[in-house]
This record gives C-alpha cells, sequence and structure tokens, in this order.
C-alpha cells in the first residue's frame, strides 16, 4: 500500500489549487457544427435535428495545441478504410436519426482535465440555449429544461465529461454548484474509457493531463511522483483506487456513475451510461478484468451496479494503440453508441446493417412484453373464501390487460406469453414468439383463458423466466419486459438462484427438471440485457416475497404482492401496463372500487388539458351485469366514443382529436346495475404533459431501518406546485406473517402441487381458514405528503414488522394551462429482518 509524506501531500494540494483556478478561468467553449466551419454561438439559428448529441474527443497524441483539430479525426474522418460517425450521421439511410450534432474542441491537450470539464459544462448551457430559447445563456441559477442532451465521448475525453456529470450531483471545486431539478443529460456513452486511468509510458506524462491519467504515480513502484495529478482518478471515482486492483462479481461502485438511471427505467429518471470498449484487455485502457498494476488502473469498466458495459469482440487492431484508435471507427460501436442516443435505451443485443461498411442504426417498436404464467398446481386454489380459482383470477386479470393495452398500442407493440407448470409452453402465433399486438391480441386473450391446472404440476418458474427473456433479446423495442405472474416458490429446474451476489438462472441438484436447459453462459437476471423483469406474486411467504422483489429489483422492474388476488389482481396489471409502456404516453389517471347504490353510482374523473385519448374502464365479477354512459362537464358523450365489451367488463375509448371534444373537464362514469353490486373502475390518459414516479429509496430495506418513500412528478416539466398534494394509503404488517403460518396444523393442509413444501401449503390453505387470512390483513395508514425543499413529495418511517410494505399513491395537481389532473399508482417494499454484518478488515493507512 503507498504512503505519502506530507511534503508531498503539500505539493499536490498547491498543483490542484493551480489547476483549479485554471478550470475556473477557462474561456468560453469551442465547439461546432457538423459542417466543420460553424461555431455554436449564443445567437446561432434554431437547429433542425431535435436530439443533441455533444461529441468529446480524446487526446491528441499529434499536435499538442491541436492545430489539426482532433474532433475531425475522432469524429468527422474516415480511418484506414474504417467509417466516422460523421459518416453515420450523414448516410440516406439514417436520415430518420433526428440527431443535432454539436463537436466540442479543446485547443491545450496537456492541461488539468478538470479545465475541460467546465468547457463542457459551458457547450451543454450554449447547447440548451439553442434548443429552449427560455433557457438563458450565461447559465441562471434555478433555472430548468425539458430538453435532455446525449453525451458521446472518446478516450481522455470520457474523464473530463464524467467529472461534469458529477458536478451536476455533487459539489465539485472549480465547477458550478449542482442544482436541484437541472438535469440536462439524458445518456453517456463512453468509448474506450480509461476509467480507472492509465499505465502507460510516454504518454505525455510532462503534462497535467497526463499526470493525472496515471492518478500521479509512478508506473511500476507506485510512488507518488507526478503531485499535480496525484488522487485525480481516485477522486473522480470516488472510492479507493487500489479497490479495481482486483474484483468479484459482487462489487460495485456507485459513485462511478453519479446521477445514473437502470438501463430499462425511463429518460426522466437519470442518465444512462454505456461503456463500449475492446474485449480480451486489448486496448491500454484495459477492459473488462483487473490488470497486473499496483494500483488497478487498466480497467475500462464502469464499476456501478447501473452501467451498462459492452465488452467487443468486432474492434481491430495489432496492439493497444492500434486497438484504441480504431475502437471509434468500428461500425459496431457507431451503431451501439447512435443507438443509445436515439432510442435512449441500452443497446445491449442491438445490430446495425451496412451499407458500404457505414451502420444503419435499426428502428424499434415502441413496447414489447412476454406474459410469464404460472398454472401450476397450486394455482387450482381458491382466490379468497368462497371464490373461483387463483387461475380463473389471472384469466381475468390478463384479459383485461390484453384489452386495454389494444385500447392505447401502437402498430409496433408486441406482446407474448409462455406458460410454466413442470415444463414450460411457449404460445406461438404463427411461429412468432411475439407477434405483433395488434395482430394477435384476441388470438392470445383466447389461449389465456384455454389452460388447466392439474395436482401433478409443479412450478417452473426459472424455466419460464429464461424464455421469456431469451424471447425479447432478439426484438429491438424502446421498452422490453417480462411479466412474471407466480403464487408459489419454484420448484423444478432450471430457478433463479444465487451463487453469490448474482441471480443466474441455472440447475439445482437434486431438482426435477423442466424440458427447458440452462444457457450458456448461464441466463443472468440484471440490469444489463435491458429487460426488466416486473413481479406479480399471491402469496406472504417471507422467502418467496423476497425473492420476486429481488427479481423486480435486480432488473429495474416494478413488484406487486398480495394474499388477496380476488380484489387485488385486477388492479395490479392495469398497473403493470402503464409501467409497460412508461416512457410513452398512457397513465393510469384513477383506479377506484366501489358498489353500485340504490340510484346507481357515479365515478368523477378529473383530466388535464392535452390528452389525445382517454380510456375509462368499469369490470364486475363474472355472473353479474353492470352499463354505464359517460358524460364531460354534464354532457353526456358516450356515442362519441367506443366500447370494448366482455363478460365481466366494458371499457369506453374516445379518441379526443376525432371526436373534436376537448380533454380538459369533469368526466363522468353514470354506472347502473343492481345495488350492492361490486365493481372497480379505471381511467387512463394517452398523451398529455405529467410525468409521475414514486419509490421507496432502500433497494432491500431492513426492519428497523429508515425506509423513505419518494413521490416526483412534473407539470409541462415543472414540478406540480406547492399547492398540490400527494395522498398515501400505506398498508403495513398488522402480525408477522411466519407466525401465522407456522400457526397452521400440517396435518390439516392441502395438496395443491406435489412439489409443495410444508410453508407453501400453509400459505394455500389460508383460504380454509378465514381467522388467520383476517388476521394477516395489513393495517392502513392515510398520510397526506406535502412538497419538500427538493421539489417532490416525501414521508419515512421505520419498519418494526418484517413483510410488505405497500403504498397506494394519489398525486392531484392542477395547472394554469392544463387545469386539474391526478395519477394513481402503487410502491411496494418487501421489508426483511435485521442482520448483523461481519467485522471487515480496515484498509492500511497510506
Amino acid at each position: 500500500m503507498r504512503r505519502q509524506s506530507l511534503l508531498w501531500q503539500l505539493a499536490a494540494a498547491a498543483f490542484l489549487l493551480l489547476a483549479l483556478i485554471t478550470a475556473v478561468s477557462a474561456q468560453t467553449a469551442e465547439v461546432y457544427f457538423g459542417d466543420q466551419n460553424t461555431r455554436l454561438e449564443a445567437n446561432s439559428p434554431a437547429p433542425t435535428g431535435h436530439i443533441p448529441v455533444l461529441f468529446v474527443h480524446g487526446h491528441n497524441i499529434d499536435d499538442a495545441q491541436d492545430a489539426d483539430f482532433n474532433y475531425q479525426k475522432n469524429w468527422q474522418n474516415s480511418l484506414g478504410g474504417l467509417p466516422s460517425f460523421k459518416q453515420a450521421m450523414d448516410l440516406a439511410d439514417n436520415s430518420g436519426l433526428d440527431i443535432e450534432e454539436y463537436y466540442i474542441r479543446f485547443v491545450e491537450q496537456g492541461r488539468s482535465i478538470a479545465t475541460d470539464a467546465v468547457e463542457i459544462c459551458d457547450a451543454i448551457d450554449l447547447i440548451l440555449h439553442r434548443h429552449d430559447s427560455n433557457f438563458a445563456y450565461p447559465h441562471v441559477v434555478g433555472q430548468t429544461t425539458q430538453v435532455k442532451v446525449v453525451i458521446i465521448a472518446y478516450s481522455k475525453g470520457t474523464l473530463s465529461a464524467r467529472l461534469y456529470l458529477k458536478s451536476l450531483e455533487t459539489l465539485v471545486t472549480g465547477m458550478r454548484a449542482p442544482e436541484t431539478g437541472f438535469r440536462p443529460v439524458s445518456e453517456f456513452v463512453a468509448i474506450a474509457p480509461p476509467n480507472h486511468g492509465l499505465n502507460l509510458g510516454g504518454f505525455g506524462l510532462f503534462t497535467t493531463a497526463g499526470q493525472q491519467l496515471v492518478n500521479g504515480y509512478g508506473l511500476n513502484n507506485c510512488a507518488s511522483i507526478f503531485p499535480s495529478g496525484t488522487d485525480f482518478i481516485e477522486n473522480l471515482n470516488s472510492h479507493p483506487i487500489e479497490d479495481s486492483e482486483a474484483l468479484d462479481v459482487c462489487e460495485f461502485y456507485a459513485s462511478e456513475a453519479p446521477g445514473s438511471r437502470s438501463p430499462v427505467a425511463p429518460v426522466t429518471d437519470g442518465i444512462l451510461y454505456v461503456t463500449l470498449f475492446a474485449d480480451q484487455n486489448r486496448d491500454f485502457v484495459g477492459g473488462e478484468t483487473p490488470s497486473n498494476d499496483c494500483q488497478g488502473r487498466r480497467l475500462a469498466l464502469n464499476l456501478s451496479p447501473d452501467a451498462v458495459n459492452i465488452p467487443l469482440a468486432s474492434i481491430t487492431g495489432s496492439d493497444v494503440a492500434a486497438v484504441h484508435q480504431n475502437t471509434v471507427h468500428t461500425p459496431e460501436v457507431i451503431c451501439q453508441a447512435l443507438y443509445t442516443a436515439v432510442r435512449h435505451r441500452t443497446p445491449v443485443g442491438q445490430t446495425c446493417t451496412q451499407v458500404g461498411g457505414v451502420p444503419v442504426i435499426p428502428t424499434t417498436a415502441r413496447a414489447a412484453a412476454m406474459l410469464t404464467l404460472d398454472f401450476s398446481g397450486s394455482m387450482s386454489a381458491p382466490a379468497c373464501v368462497g371464490c373461483g380459482t387463483r387461475a380463473d383470477t389471472l384469466k381475468q386479470s390478463v384479459e383485461l390487460f390484453i384489452q386495454l393495452w389494444s385500447a392505447v398500442s401502437v402498430p409496433s407493440d408486441r406482446l407474448g406469453v409462455t406458460y410454466f407448470r413442470t415444463n414450460v409452453d411457449p404460445f406461438l402465433v404463427g411461429g412468432e414468439d411475439l407477434p405483433l399486438l395488434s395482430v394477435a391480441g384476441n388470438t392470445i386473450k383466447d389461449d389465456v383463458i384455454r389452460p388447466t391446472q392439474l395436482p401433478s404440476d409443479w412450478t417452473a418458474m426459472g424455466g419460464g423466466l429464461q424464455v421469456a427473456i431469451e424471447a425479447l433479446k432478439g426484438v429491438p423495442a424502446d421498452s422490453r419486459r417480462v411479466i412474471l405472474f407466480t403464487d408459489g416458490i419454484q420448484n423444478v429446474n432450471p430457478m433463479v438462484l444465487s451463487p453469490d451476489c448474482r441471480l443466474v438462472i441455472d440447475s439445482e441438484v437434486g431438482r426435477m427438471n423442466s424440458n427447458v436447459s440452462p444457457t450458456t453462459p448461464r441466463t443472468v437476471v440484471g440490469p444489463s440485457t435491458g429487460i426488466a423483469v416486473d413481479t406479480i406474486g399471491i402469496g406472504a411467504d417471507p422467502a418467496f416475497v423476497a425473492l420476486l422483489s429481488d427479481i423486480a429489483g435486480r432488473t429495474g422492474g416494478r413488484t406487486w404482492l398480495t394474499t388477496e388476488p380476488d380484489d387485488a389482481l385486477r388492479q395490479f396489471f392495469v398497473e403493470q401496463l402503464i409501467v409497460a409502456l412508461r416512457g410513452s404516453s398512457p397513465q393510469l389517471v384513477a383506479y377506484r372500487h366501489g358498489a353500485i347504490g340504490a340510484n346507481g353510482s357515479r365515478e368523477v374523473f378529473a383530466i388535464e388539458a392535452g390528452a389525445r385519448t382517454l380510456v375509462l374502464k368499469v369490470s364486475w365479477k363474472p355472473g353479474q351485469k353492470i352499463d354505464f354512459t359517460v358524460a364531460r362537464n354534464g354532457v353526456d358523450v358516450t356515442s362519441a366514443g367506443r366500447f370494448i365489451q366482455g363478460t365481466f367488463y366494458k371499457i369506453f375509448v374516445i379518441d379526443l382529436k376525432k371526436a373534436s371534444i376537448g380533454a380538459r373537464g369533469n368526466w363522468e362514469l353514470r354506472i347502473q346495475g343492481k345495488a350492492g353490486i361490486s365493481y372497480q373502475t379505471a381511467a387512463i390518459v394517452d398523451g398529455g404533459q405529467i410525468t409521475y414516479d414514486a419509490v421507496f429509496n432502500v433497494r432491500k430495506p431492513r426492519v428497523g431501518a429508515p425506509l423513505e418513500l419518494i413521490v416526483q412528478s412534473t407539470a409541462e416539466g415543472k414540478p406540480i406546485g406547492a399547492d398540490s398534494r400527494v395522498m398515501v394509503t400505506l398498508l403495513k404488517p398488522a402480525k408477522s406473517a411466519r407466525g401465522i403460518l407456522a400457526g397452521l396444523d400440517p396435518k390439516t393442509l392441502p395438496t395443491y402441487e406435489p412439489g409443495a413444501t410444508v410453508l407453501e401449503r400453509r400459505q394455500l390453505a389460508l383460504v380454509k381458514d378465514p381467522e388467520k387470512l383476517a388476521a394477516l390483513k395489513p393495517t392502513r395508514e392515510t398520510l397526506i405528503l406535502k412538497r419538500s425543499g427538493k421539489g417532490d413529495f416525501r414521508t419515512r418511517f421505520r419498519p418494526d414488522l418484517p413483510g410488505v410494505y405497500t403504498a397506494h399513491i394519489i398525486i392531484y395537481g392542477e395547472s394554469a394551462n392544463l387545469g386539474k389532473f391526478s395519477r394513481t399508482m402503487t410502491a411496494t417494499a418487501v421489508v426483511t429482518s435485521t442482520r448483523t454484518r461481519p467485522n471487515r478488515p480496515k484498509r492500511p493507512p497510506r
């Protein structure tokens, strides 16, 4: 372990201060348009492209003053028969990319990387001003904008870009302080990045930048010999640089991607970090495994758990320098970087055709989802006391899901379904496992009604999940999600296992095998695929709910859990639809439960201006009959819409533009039927200028530890007003589920499937023991949240029991331009028992 003398520390402080002074006094950024000659100015004409992309070049080894324009060599000129980014964007086949190109130029190559970061900050401000005339330049503290810039950076330029991104989240000396609500970057693509430094002689070690790249230490003995660069890489990454000397699959450092979002989250959730580099450590910046270096400096990986790292075999080169130079000109790199920019999604698995060696960026569908449904023997258990089976309740919920999606679908939406019992059975339509919803929606709906359950059927959940993930890998779509429904712990190979900190689908010794074999390499259930797994479960067993929550959490998905499927599943699947299409426009205004009164019932929904389509749904239990009409501001508009009718639901769909009816106002369902009949209603809008989200801020909450619910919403791109309010109904365990389940006599338990454990059988037996089922009901607490100083809405508490904590959230807002509006969603946290962590040895002093 290295040690520093006081003299070196003082010298380092002096040099760093000089570098920071230089950064603060940096001149206005030099940014060019794609024509190579015109410079971006505050009064430049309006853009023609809607996706601003800033290209940040690497170190110019040939010219210290960059007289030969390195940004042109990196981004615009071909190299040895390889294409450039500029050639790809100018290709006729890519005319629909809608990119507005910006190229920053750093004139002095050896200056501090911090100075480059300050110029990137200025460049972003200029770009925002050009795309949003209301955004002032020079920058004014407190201003916001809906414009998002994509940054694509190469080599040393990735470090200056990362320092700028860090300054958006935390205070970086010499740079502008972070501002609440100001997050102007949507994606950051790092190409051949020296994320953990270099161990390379002759790379300008006489310059400040070169000394920063080696972290200020020697190449072999790791002594501190360059004070102006000492600990630069370590401070950028915000963790000891020696952490990357050796890594295991459980080692992550979120500080390497500040402000990041999950690869499956919408753009509004943060910055997507994508790293592209040569595989097998063939580049001098390193690759995917630590190099033999006393500081671990040769490692291209971004070690954040949200970061998408893609090693590529297609990058050519006879030595490490040639590989590095060729990376930014490799067609696959250009393909994946531009795909990320225009689709705002991870490029994992995306490929491009080529025209004359230049990649053509593929178009994608809006959304593709795979329903992965449990029809094992346990699904023949009653959904509640005196109810039909769980399978019947599931079929009804899925039918509603398909019909509602059809009401707001676009032609490119795709939907598939696969069933798992002892074996896994994908349902193919015309030979396709993910057919177009517009073509196959009714066929899938009819097939979902068909499956039956036998007591001999086990639960091949892992195999079902693997088949769904594999199907989605081959479909380019902005949103790719598995919707996994189950009511029991898996008991057939392959299974979702956790051999280390990862979740993988693999076989367990001693288990019965399904008709699905594990993939080679094993399928990892995580964010790297860009496929979210949303889980819906029936049950209270701690191991069961924890596993479903973990699967969703690891992939950026959502989870919904209940012990009352007859009451909750329909709402869960409606909310699942909104999540599956998140990032586009369908949103849930409200979901309500009611009962018809003596003179009928009325349900009124406040709808804001700007919505294109409105969908109103009423559903009830099979065997009953309900009808309704629709009015807007007291005027009947039933004839202006169309209906989708089923045996237990009726859906009203109105295209507001075609009907020439404004969205803004009070929309009323006038419900008729026999008094006392229970119903569920939902209102969904497609289009508009509202965003919203709610999450619990701890991934694995534990009893006694603080747990915070954070609710965010914007209207017209700005946080909703201070007079808005958020109502939360918080459901908390009243008693320990494990204790209640343990009280059931094993001798009297039903056997719905042969692989069920005693604990699972106890869980299934709850519907035959109303007293214990009632004891499992959660307590309810209603909270009214006010806006915090950060512009969002928060509530904080300490769970005192393990189990499922569910927040039903309603957001109420009003805007002068939009009128009154509301949004509804559910957030779930699975709280586990406390645990003690083993003492870890402390790092020796340096």
